[in-house]
């Protein structure tokens, strides 16, 4: 049966449950039973009965400087396991609308990790997510700091877990996909968290403080899954994006954007570019990837097909496809590879890339000079069901909406992503997901009326600490997820 996802509040959200190794490592994680064993840096640390998110205790900590902070050492862990601490943060008068962040230690390396910046609450407590993989056996210290506290300010803590936790196996069978071995209906955004004026490649961490924000939002739109490009790789970048995703139980498809134009590919005399290529995907994408378990799938090239040049051939573009797969699962061959490719190839070319899972593709048509550019799907699932045996989703689909300044036309995108979104649906089991784009744009500036292309959400400047403003097709795509149940169910 497929999975089913809670609902109203959590409809279709939730993909990734943590497979947890055994149980909570944390002593007495809901301060119950005092503090034992927790310490403050430029802070006081003190038990307190209130406010307490679960049963009677929580902890207190009242800083003296913007990073004062709390730690708990375990004792020593093995390597190669990926340990993970979650704990409930909550604020004051004094803190709320500030920042803390948690971290984890291996000190047996001395390695670190930290999350995001989650905003503090007076009156909601936030829950932080933070894993590392251990590479050397030691102790681990678990520690949550401020980052631009105030002398005098107070943070609580409650409901702490520690545990080891192991990647998720991904699969596809029959045209579906596979989680853990349930059949699970992909409903992905693509993520592009570019700020207002910044270049293209920037890493999808950059902006870390919209994260909470930009995955609570998508989370709820229904969506249980984000695409992301495998750009301006840095380790803790990235485990703070996928730790936050994780968190907010998003599942993340990790894409490695190639073209080949006219650089020689060539099957004939490009061998050495073409391993080249592929080994830079397997190592870069998957290799620095593969041990996070939010990651649910690894993918090469965004239409490709479009942008080969001579001396290359179709061909060459489509079997480098399936080396890169090919090599890349000698890295890690227990999650899904998959491409975008523009189009349906006709006829069949599941020949020329054995390796690959997924054949995912991008749909769009119309005229760009118009104020919306869009397409409909007719046919479509046609084409699929006669060309092709493998597993298939839409890795881009959308409408664009080139003046967002009035709301008609903002409704009229809307209503158009749904009819997209619908019909693809509806092409179900021939197709086992979508993703459509985007959530967040990457044009130069926040005006309305500027090149917006295919956001639901606006840009906002570098900086920004707050829920980014959502367009109306963001609220008329959530409304057609949450009232129409995953094909399948």
């Amino acid at each position: 049966m497929p999975r089913r996802f809670t609902q109203p509040s959590e409809i279709y959200a939730d993909l990734l449950i943590p497979q947890i190794i055994g149980s909570n490592l944390l002593p007495n994680p809901g301060f119950e039973s005092g503090i034992t064993g927790w310490s403050g840096s430029n802070a006081t640390v003190t038990a307190a009965s209130s406010p307490v998110r679960t049963g009677t205790g929580s902890l207190k900590v009242n800083v003296t400087a913007a990073t004062g902070s709390t730690s708990f050492t375990l004792f020593s862990q093995n390597s190669g396991q990926r340990i993970y601490f979650d704990i409930w943060v909550l604020g004051d008068i004094s803190s709320t609308g500030k920042f803390v962040r948690a971290q984890i230690t291996c000190n047996g390396d001395s390695t670190t990790q930290d999350t995001v910046r989650y905003k503090l609450s007076s009156t909601i407590w936030t829950r932080m997510r933070c894993s590392i993989f251990i590479n050397t056996t030691g102790t681990v210290t678990i520690t949550v700091k401020g980052t631009n506290l105030a002398n005098g300010d107070n943070f609580y803590l409650d409901d702490g877990y520690v545990d080891f936790v192991t990647n998720p196996t991904t699969t596809t069978s029959n045209r579906r996909f596979y989680y853990n071995g349930v059949e699970t209906y992909l409903r992905c955004c693509n993520y592009n968290n570019v700020p207002t004026s910044n270049p293209g490649g920037t890493n999808f961490a950059t902006e870390e403080a919209m994260l909470p924000f930009d995955f609570a939002d998508i989370q709820a739109q229904g969506c249980n899954t984000i695409r992301i490009y495998n750009d301006s790789y840095n380790a803790n970048d990235y485990g703070r994006g996928l730790d936050c995703a994780w968190n907010y139980g998003l599942g993340v498809m990790v894409l490695y954007f190639i073209w080949i134009t006219s650089t020689n590919y060539t099957q004939s005399t490009g061998g050495t570019n073409r391993t080249n290529s592929a080994n830079d995907f397997a190592n870069n994408l998957v290799g620095k990837n593969k041990n996070h378990p939010a990651v649910i799938a690894y993918g090469y090239g965004s239409e490709g097909n479009y942008h080969v040049s001579l001396p290359n051939q179709q061909s060459d573009w489509f079997t480098l496809v399936d080396l890169a797969c090919s090599t890349g699962k000698t890295i890690d061959s227990t999650r899904v590879f998959y491409t975008s490719n523009g189009g349906v190839p006709v006829p069949s070319i599941d020949n020329l890339f054995p390796n690959l899972d997924i054949l995912g593709f991008t749909q769009y048509g119309g005229n760009s000079n118009q104020v919306f550019r869009g397409s409909n799907l007719n046919g479509f699932d046609k084409l699929i069901s006669a060309n092709t045996q493998k597993a298939v989703m839409l890795t881009e689909i959308g409408t664009g909406c080139y003046d967002g300044s009035t709301n008609g036309n903002q409704e009229y995108q809307g209503h158009a992503d749904v009819h997209l979104l619908s019909q693809a649906e509806s092409f179900y089991p021939f197709m086992m997901g979508h993703t459509y784009f985007q959530f967040e744009d990457n044009r130069n500036t926040t005006n309305p009326t500027d090149n917006s292309w295919y956001g639901k959400s606006e840009s906002v400047s570098t900086g920004n600490t707050s829920a980014r403003p959502k367009r109306l097709s963001y609220y008329i795509i959530q409304n057609f997820f949450l009232t129409h149940p995953v094909p399948g169910y």
